[in-house]
C-alpha cells in the first residue's frame, strides 16, 4: 500500500505536443486561440465566453507560450508547463461537454481549512484561519450546478498524516489530521492540503446559499451542489479513497492500481 508518495509525483512521460484538439493549437497566436476556443463553444452548445475569463484565458495562454519558450531555451520549467498544459486541458474539457466557464486561471479566495468536520469525524488542526485556494477551472451547467475542478499531472497518494480519510486504513475515527504535518514540499501533502481548502470553499458556498434563500424567503429550489473534480495521471487506492471521502470525483489517466 502506498501511503507516503515521495518523488513518483512527477508528470512522468508528459504530453507536450502543441495540439490539445485538432482545431485548438497552442503554437498559435493568442487572438486565434481564443477564436477557436469561441469557435468550439458555440459547437458545443456552451454559452459564449464571457469578457472576464477570456482576460484570465488570454493571460494564461500568454504564461504557456513563454513556458514553452523557456523550457525550449533550457530552463528547468517543464513541470510547469506540464501543469498549465493540464489546466488549459480541463478548460476545453468543460467548453466540449457544453459547460459555461465562470473561472479560469490562478483567481484565488481565500477560506479557514478547519471550518468544516473532516470526513470520519476527524478535525483538522494547527491550520491558519485563512488560506488562499486556486481554483484550476470552474464551470457550470445550464441547471446552475458548479463544477470545479482540480487537476495534477503527478501520481497522488495519501500522506501518512492523512491516512485517516481513508474508510479502509483501519485507523479508529474521530481523530485528527495536523495541517502543519503535511509536508509542502511534497507534492502529494501539497494536494492534499488544496482538496481539503478547496472542499471548505465548496461547503461553505453551499452553506451561503442556504442562508441567503433563508433570509430572502425565496422558495426557488437551489442548484444542486456543486461537484467536485480532481483530474489525475494516476492516483493509489488509499489516495483515491480519501479525496472520494472529502467528496470529490477522482479521474484517472491511467486506471487504479
Amino acid at each position: 500500500m502506498v501511503i507516503d508518495g515521495g518523488e513518483s509525483e512527477g508528470p512522468g512521460n508528459p504530453d507536450l505536443s502543441t495540439k490539445l484538439r485538432p482545431t485548438i493549437d497552442l503554437s498559435c497566436p493568442v487572438p486565434q486561440i481564443l477564436h477557436d476556443l469561441d469557435a468550439l463553444a458555440a459547437s458545443s452548445g456552451a454559452p459564449p465566453i464571457g469578457s472576464e475569463v477570456r482576460e484570465a484565458l488570454e493571460k494564461l495562454l500568454s504564461a504557456y507560450q513563454r513556458l514553452v519558450s523557456a523550457d525550449r531555451a533550457g530552463s528547468r520549467v517543464r513541470r510547469n508547463v506540464v501543469g498549465l498544459r493540464a489546466e488549459l486541458e480541463r478548460i476545453v474539457v468543460e467548453l466540449e461537454a457544453g459547460r459555461e466557464l465562470f473561472s479560469v486561471g490562478p483567481k484565488q479566495i481565500h477560506i479557514d481549512p478547519s471550518l468544516f468536520p473532516l470526513p470520519r469525524e476527524y478535525h483538522l488542526v494547527n491550520a491558519p484561519d485563512s488560506v488562499s485556494v486556486q481554483l484550476d477551472a470552474g464551470a457550470s451547467w445550464s441547471t446552475g450546478q458548479l463544477i470545479v475542478s482540480e487537476v495534477t499531472t503527478g501520481v497522488l497518494s495519501l500522506p501518512r498524516v492523512a491516512r485517516g480519510l481513508d474508510p479502509l486504513s483501519g485507523e479508529p475515527p474521530r481523530g485528527i489530521i495536523d495541517w502543519q504535518a503535511l509536508n509542502p514540499r511534497s507534492a502529494s501533502h501539497r494536494k492534499f492540503r488544496q482538496l481539503i481548502k478547496l472542499r471548505a470553499a465548496t461547503l461553505f458556498a453551499i452553506e451561503m446559499g442556504k442562508m441567503g434563500k433563508a433570509l430572502l424567503h425565496h422558495d426557488v429550489p437551489l442548484p444542486d451542489a456543486p461537484v467536485m473534480l480532481l483530474h489525475v495521471r494516476r492516483a493509489s487506492a488509499p489516495a483515491r479513497r480519501a479525496a472520494e471521502a472529502l467528496g470529490f470525483v477522482v479521474e484517472e489517466e491511467v486506471g487504479p492500481h
